[in-house]
């Protein structure tokens, strides 16, 4: 899915109204790709290798900027055909592509996805989704560590296993090859690893990168924060208000959807920012509190620094020599994105729903048109036709009703063979026939009852012929069981199963 079409997509540079706006975005770019390309060399040096020559970097000082980005994981297709869509994009157009390494969200870097068998004899019975991971720890992305080496080639080993007996061979064959990928990292940061290895095989391979913790050191980022701090009570209420509003526009009545409003309590003002304590892998809630005069920026209980009217990039600054760093939250990451950096960002679907809000809020605080948007996903199943055959039973068995009384309208769609449609068509022609004599007999004041009766015996041998033909297709989805349904449906398989990415 790609949306809007690419032929919709903007062919120039997003302006904003504000100048003031339009100077602090064009300083933020430039810092943003230098900054990029310093990190990139890091992580690349890190391997011992060269950063790629032919990254996407504009040629000229207006190219767009094209910008993604995710949570280091190991990706899935749907994730994986974001970043091949905006380098496609980026390259056609001249434009710099960059992605953003969410690295200040929790989880778990080195989750890896294969599938299991049940097999009795040598038939498989049961098909089921394992997870295990290569990361040594959860938390802060920022702060995940791969597992030792010995540790995940038995993790490794599993997943090729579940592989190859669920009849994957191809596809163990491909992520053998991933495997030892990873397995001849010196590196031992997840997001390092992940992010080299799909860099390796064509999945942002020529795009710009960078954390979000590092883009949040930016000044010209520190600045956007101190506006927005600078009117922190301000901000809270227009946030809020804007939640209710699109809440009500949408009929959505979930209070935590598409975000939870921020709390308010006395003179303490809960704002959409976490800080980050990238040494110790931790991250709380800020608030801001006023005091008398005095303002204090606050998270867990204790006050981090003072908020001088006027000087808050000064006290964001102050923070940074702490090891703390302000990162959004909620609808204000893609905010700041769109209005400091992005000509367009590329979400998946869950991204593209919550920035309808995000729109509602760039326009309600900072009264501006926002740079678009787009939504770019893809579904790639391992195992795609036993997948079909079941949503095929599975239509087979919600159409019975109208499959018993109507088979004509799906001859010739494989559902019946030629003898069998032939057998029913010779039984709905005779129904028809009767129908349109009762129809005649009762238009000349005559009694129906007989071919009433002949009409409901066809009826009924219609209905008893279906549905001794669909028997065993009912029988054969009965023996699809909740955890082999899953499997099938599931598309977050790691990317390196399949052969490409599907856009």
């Amino acid at each position: 899915m790609i949306e809007p079409p690419l032929s919709q997509w903007p062919s120039e540079p997003w302006q904003p109204a504000s100048e003031t706006l339009a100077s602090l975005r064009q300083r933020a770019q430039d810092r943003l790709i230098t900054e990029s390309r310093r990190w990139l060399a890091a992580l690349y040096q890190s391997e011992q290798r060269s950063v790629p020559e032919d990254l996407l970097i504009g040629t000229s000082p207006r190219s767009m900027v094209v910008m993604t980005g995710h949570q280091p994981v190991i990706f899935h297709p749907g994730l994986a055909a974001k970043y091949v869509v905006a380098e496609s994009f980026a390259s056609q157009h001249q434009a710099t592509a960059i992605a953003l390494i969410i690295d200040t969200d929790e989880g778990d870097a080195g989750e890896l996805q294969y599938p299991s068998a049940e097999t009795s004899g040598s038939v498989t019975t049961k098909k089921s989704v394992s997870t295990v991971s290569i990361a040594s720890n959860n938390g802060l992305y920022h702060s995940s560590q791969l597992r030792s080496a010995s540790e995940r080639e038995a993790v490794f080993s599993k997943a090729m296993k579940g592989l190859r007996d669920c009849g994957c061979a191809d596809e163990a064959t491909r992520a053998e090859k991933i495997f030892q990928d990873y397995l001849a990292l010196q590196t031992t940061s997840t997001i390092a690893a992940n992010t080299l290895i799909r860099r390796s095989r064509a999945i942002g391979g020529h795009m710009l990168e960078i954390p979000l913790s590092s883009v949040c050191c930016l000044p010209e980022v520190l600045q956007f924060f101190g506006a927005i701090l600078h009117r922190a009570s301000d901000f809270h209420h227009c946030y809020n208000t804007s939640l209710d509003q699109f809440r009500t526009e949408h009929n959505i009545r979930n209070d935590a959807n598409p975000f939870p409003n921020l709390k308010h309590s006395g003179d303490q003002f809960e704002l959409p920012f976490w800080v980050v304590n990238t040494a110790s892998g931790t991250r709380e809630i800020v608030s801001l509190t006023t005091n008398n005069s005095e303002r204090w920026l606050c998270a867990g209980g204790s006050r981090l620094t003072e908020m001088h009217r006027g000087l808050e990039m000064e006290n964001l600054t102050a923070l940074l020599f702490q090891g703390l760093r302000l990162v959004p939250r909620g609808a204000l990451i893609t905010a700041t994105l769109r209005l400091l950096f992005s000509d367009v960002f590329i979400h998946g679907t869950g991204g593209g729903r919550y920035d309808e809000f995000t729109d509602r809020l760039i326009h309600a605080w900072w009264k501006e048109q926002p740079s678009p948007v787009a939504v770019v996903t893809t579904s790639q199943y391992l195992f795609e036709e036993q997948r079909q055959r079941f949503e095929k039973l599975q239509t087979l068995n919600s159409q019975l009703r109208d499959l018993q009384f109507n088979p004509q309208r799906y001859f010739g769609q494989a559902v019946f063979s030629p003898d069998d449609e032939q057998r029913l068509a010779q039984l709905v022609a005779q129904r028809d026939e009767r129908v349109a004599m009762m129809k005649s007999q009762r238009g000349e004041g005559q009694s129906g009852k007989q071919l009433g009766r002949e009409i409901q015996q066809l009826n009924d041998q219609l209905k008893d012929t279906v549905a001794a033909l669909i028997a065993p297709s009912l029988q054969e989805l009965q023996q699809f069981d909740e955890a082999t349904v899953k499997t099938l449906q599931t598309r977050t398989w790691p990317w390196f199963y399949f052969d490409g990415i599907v856009v």
